[in-house]
C-alpha cells in the first residue's frame, strides 16, 4: 500500500515563494521595522501560522530573501568592461525576478540594526567577493591597488540604485541604463585613476 503522507505535500514550494514574494513587497514598501508576520500573510494569502512555518520569524523572513540573492554573481560574472558590468547591474534593479528582491533587501537594511548587518554581510562577503571573482578582475581590477577601491564603486552603485529604484529621483529614473552606465564608468574610472 503506498504510504499517501510520504514527502512534501503539494504545493508547499509554491507557497513557500508566494510569501517570500509577498516578504519582499512588504520590505520594500515599508521597510524592515514596519513589516510585520500578518502584513506578509495578508500579501500572501496565508494564514500568519504558515509563514512562522516557514521562516520562524521577520529575521527569518529577510535571511531567505538575501539567501535568494545567490543567483547574483553568475549574472554579472562575465562581464570584462565597466560599462557592461554596470549596465547589466542596473537591469536587474529592474528585472522582474531579481529586483523587487534586491529593493527588499535594501530599503530593509535602511532603518533596521539587523537587516543593516544583514545588508553590509551582503556587500561584504557577496558584492566585493562577486566583482573580485568576475572577468573585470583581470581586465580593470588588475592591480592590488584598483582592487582597494572595489568597496567606494560597490558604495557608487548601490547610491545610484537607491535613487533610481528605490528614493525614484526623476533626473536619474529619465537617463537609460546605457546613459547611466556610461556616466558611471566614468565615474569609476576616475576613482580607479586618482592616486591614493
Amino acid at each position: 500500500m503506498e504510504n499517501k503522507h510520504a514527502g512534501r505535500r503539494p504545493g508547499n514550494e509554491e507557497t513557500r515563494e508566494k510569501i517570500l514574494a509577498a516578504a519582499c513587497t512588504r520590505f520594500g514598501d515599508v521597510g524592515f521595522e514596519a513589516t510585520t508576520i500578518r502584513s506578509v500573510a495578508a500579501e500572501a494569502e496565508v494564514d500568519p501560522a504558515l509563514v512562522m512555518h516557514y521562516f520562524k520569524n521577520k529575521q527569518g523572513l529577510l535571511d531567505a530573501v538575501v539567501s535568494s540573492l545567490q543567483e547574483l554573481p553568475g549574472r554579472l560574472e562575465d562581464v570584462a568592461d565597466l560599462k557592461g558590468f554596470i549596465a547589466q547591474y542596473l537591469q536587474l534593479w529592474e528585472a522582474e525576478d531579481m529586483g523587487s528582491r534586491l529593493k527588499a533587501v535594501l530599503r530593509a537594511g535602511v532603518g533596521s540594526s539587523h537587516a543593516s548587518g544583514v545588508l553590509r554581510q551582503y556587500m561584504d562577503e557577496q558584492f566585493l567577493e562577486l566583482v573580485s571573482q568576475s572577468k573585470l578582475s583581470a581586465t580593470v581590477f588588475d592591480t592590488p591597488e584598483k582592487r582597494e577601491r572595489i568597496p567606494f564603486i560597490g558604495a557608487m552603485l548601490v547610491g545610484v540604485a537607491i535613487t533610481r529604484n528605490v528614493i525614484l529621483v526623476p533626473y536619474v529614473r529619465e537617463k537609460t541604463i546605457d546613459e547611466l552606465a556610461e556616466i558611471y564608468a566614468a565615474a569609476c574610472e576616475a576613482i580607479l585613476a586618482a592616486r591614493p
